[in-house]
């Protein structure tokens, strides 16, 4: 599953895409980029 699924299955991309005046799709692609960014971060914390 992806993240812009679990997303749009909790609203989280309408809330996100409400405030600046973005799209859903503009926010999906936004979160699917950032992701890996993300994730990569969390692997840091953990083996620190």
């Amino acid at each position: 599953m992806q993240i812009t699924d679990i997303l749009a299955q909790i609203g989280g991309l309408q809330r996100m895409a409400k405030e600046p005046g973005l799209s859903e799709s503009q926010v999906a692609s936004g979160a699917e980029s950032l992701a890996p960014v993300i994730l990569g971060g969390f692997k840091t914390q953990t083996q620190s």
